[in-house]
Formats: C-alpha cells, structure tokens, sequence
C-alpha cells in the first residue's frame, strides 16, 4: 500500500476552507450574471434560425425530462404462469398490445431477472448445506 502525505484521520486542511472563499463555479456564474439575458436571447436567435445544438441546449434546460409515473400494472393471467419464462412472455405481450408502457416491461423484465438471480443463489445455498450435512 502506497504511504500517503496526510495520516488516516488527519485532514489535508484542517483550518478548512477560508470564509467567503467562492469556488470557480460560482466566481463563473457571477462574472456571467450580467451578461446572461444577452446570452440567453442570443442562444435563442440561434435556435430560431435552425441551429439545432442551440435549440437542443434551450429544450434541455427548459423542458424537464419526463418520468415514467408509477401505476397500478395489470397482466393477465400472470398468477397463473409457472414459469419466470412464461411471466416474460406475458409481460412482453402487454408491452406489444399497449397495455403496458415499455419502459414499465423493461423494468418489471429486470424484475424477474434479479429474481432468477435470488432464485439461483437460494438454490446454491441449500445445495451446499444438505452437501455439509451429508458429509457430518
């Protein structure tokens, strides 16, 4: 292991950082501050004359990105499937009839692949146990 300048549990600066001190970002934002309508309008002129970096940048800053809303899901018949084979097949159904949205699918899909995954591990575990006890 690589020694180090500072002892475990010692700080680099223990004084801290000095009061009043600004970092780059907010010494930035204020040197842009008074600028900032021009810039602004100026990045807007640009969208409007088809710069689409510009209007991309203006969308993405002003439109937050939408989530998915969490809500009851339905699919038919998925108490009944035996299988985690059969359950994704149901699910990826609702997904290609619109019952269900697809990003709701993929992660109900994840769903059943940690699953199998616990499933797995249960398994090993009880494997290795009744291996232990045979072997007492």
């Amino acid at each position: 292991m690589a020694s180090s300048r500072f002892k475990p549990g010692q700080s680099g600066n223990p004084a801290g950082r000095k009061k009043g001190s600004r970092n780059h970002i907010t010494k930035l934002l204020a040197a842009l501050e008074k600028d900032l309508p021009q810039l602004i309008a100026a990045v807007k002129a640009r969208a409007l004359e088809g710069d689409t970096a510009a209007l991309r940048l203006l969308l993405e800053r002003l439109i937050p990105t939408k989530k998915s809303e969490s809500s009851l899901v339905v699919i038919e018949n998925i108490d009944s499937a035996k299988t985690l084979t059969e359950k994704s097949t149901l699910i990826m159904d609702a997904i290609a009839n619109g019952r269900i949205p697809p990003d709701v699918g993929s992660s109900l899909i994840s769903a059943l692949g940690n699953t199998a995954k616990i499933m797995e591990i249960d398994d090993l575990q009880k494997r290795v146990e009744a291996l232990e006890e045979s072997d007492n």
